[in-house]
């Protein structure tokens, strides 16, 4: 029988890899949460699903051998009350940071086999409410397991 990896506990494991990292002390960490939300000046991070996929492996690796493609996406979010370009700063910083921890431990606490390559960065917000600057940018990555 093949056995498939639960996406929430990947998504649960790196909620507390980001939780318990020194640099991002002080900034929200949250799964699933509204995504029109936006982040304090301390930053916010929420880790969401974005897809699953079952390809096949190579011929001769056994019936039903497949791999699992997890596939994240991590929205990481900031706020400045003084300009967009501090906004700007503020928000690469934390990206820094959270990149720091999910390079720094490709399983996923040994949830997956390893990160696929393609790893992204892709801005999407730039906005300004009640004179605060909010910038927000999406991280994706695909977590790869084999099963069996």
């Amino acid at each position: 029988m093949i056995t498939v990896t639960d996406v929430a506990a990947i998504t649960r494991q790196v909620k507390q890899m980001l939780e318990t990292a020194p640099a991002l002390d002080g900034v929200r960490i949250e799964r699933g949460a509204d995504p029109d939300t936006m982040g304090d000046y301390l930053g916010w991070v929420s880790i969401y699903r974005s897809s699953v996929n079952y390809p096949p492996r190579s011929l001769g690796a056994g019936a039903g051998s497949r791999r699992q493609l997890i596939r994240l996406v991590l929205l990481v979010s900031m706020s400045h009350p003084m300009s967009g370009e501090d906004c700007e700063d503020d928000l690469e910083a934390l990206i820094k940071k959270v990149m720091d921890v999910i390079l720094s431990d490709t399983s996923l606490g040994g949830l997956v086999d390893t990160l696929d390559d393609d790893i992204s960065v892709q801005y999407d917000s730039y906005d300004k409410v009640d004179n605060v600057y909010k910038q927000r940018a999406l991280v994706f990555f695909t977590g790869v397991l084999q099963v069996y």
